[in-house]
C-alpha cells in the first residue's frame, strides 16, 4: 500500500446530510444524537481539535474554526485508498464486492457512551458476531482483507487491496464485546468528538452518566435493535 485513504464500508447515521444520493436530508430518524452533545459546555472545557461535534457543529459555538457538516456514521470495514495504482481498490469494485454479499437487514443497538484513551467520545454499539452486521464483516475479511498469518482473501471478481485495515483471517467473533475474543477489528462505534477535555473528572463522569441514561432509553425503545432509515431513504430499514 503506497497511499493512505479513509474509504470504508459503514452505516450512515447523519440526520442533516448534503448527499446527492438522498431526496431527504436524513439517512435515519431513529436516533437524535443532539441528546448526547454538550453544546453549552456544561461539562466540557475544550476540544483538542478544530472539528467540534462530528454530528454537526454550529457557527459561533466556540468549539473550533471548522463548522462541520453532520457526518455521523458507524465504520465497519476500512478499505483504505480507492487508487488501484497505489495498492488500493476502486470504489466501483468495492460496490461490486458489496453486492456479492447477501448479508440481510442490518440491525444496530446502542450499548453505551465512553471516552477512549485518546480522549475521543464514542457511542459503542453491540457487537453481535452472529448478526447480519457480523456476517457482513466476516465476509468482507474473507473477500478483501489483507493476507496475514497464512490467510489470503478470495473473491470471484479477482479484485483485492493491499490497503485494508483488516486481515483476511479476521472474523466478527474475534471482535470487541463480552461474547467475543476482543482481538479482532469488529467493533461498531460512532465517534461523537475527538480529544475532548472536561472541566474535571466529576464533570466527565456526570456527562457520561447523562449520555448513558439516554442510551438506556434507546435500548428500551429498541430491545432487539433497529434497522435505521427514513420514509425516503431505505424505508424498510437496514
Amino acid at each position: 500500500c503506497q497511499q493512505e485513504g479513509e474509504t470504508f464500508f459503514g452505516i450512515p447515521l447523519s440526520r442533516k446530510s448534503d448527499s446527492k444520493l438522498l431526496t431527504t436530508t436524513s439517512f435515519q430518524d431513529q436516533f437524535d444524537f443532539e441528546y448526547l452533545l454538550d453544546r453549552n459546555f456544561t461539562y466540557m472545557k475544550k476540544f483538542g481539535t478544530n472539528h467540534g461535534w462530528l454530528v454537526g457543529e454550529e457557527l459561533g459555538n466556540g468549539a473550533g474554526s471548522i463548522v462541520d457538516k453532520d457526518t455521523a456514521h458507524i465504520p465497519i470495514f476500512y478499505t483504505g485508498t480507492t487508487n488501484p495504482a497505489m495498492g488500493g481498490i476502486s470504489l466501483e469494485d468495492l460496490i461490486k464486492i458489496g453486492k456479492k454479499i447477501d448479508f440481510g437487514t442490518l440491525y444496530i443497538k446502542p450499548a453505551f457512551v465512553f471516552q477512549d484513551d485518546d480522549g475521543s467520545i464514542k457511542l459503542q454499539f453491540e457487537a453481535d458476531a452472529n448478526s447480519a452486521l457480523g456476517y457482513l464483516y466476516s465476509n468482507l475479511c474473507k473477500m478483501i482483507g489483507i493476507s496475514w498469518n497464512y490467510e489470503s482473501p478470495f473473491n470471484d471478481l479477482g479484485k483485492y487491496t493491499n490497503c485494508a485495515m483488516h486481515a483476511a483471517g479476521d472474523r466478527a467473533k474475534y471482535g470487541c464485546g463480552p461474547d467475543n475474543a476482543n482481538s479482532g477489528g469488529f467493533c461498531p462505534q460512532m465517534t461523537l468528538a475527538y480529544r475532548v477535555g472536561f472541566q474535571s473528572e466529576e464533570h466527565a463522569a456526570a456527562y457520561l452518566d447523562r449520555c448513558n441514561n439516554y442510551v438506556d432509553y434507546w435500548r428500551s425503545l429498541y430491545p432487539s435493535g433497529v434497522a435505521v432509515g427514513t420514509s425516503a431513504f431505505c424505508p424498510d430499514g437496514g
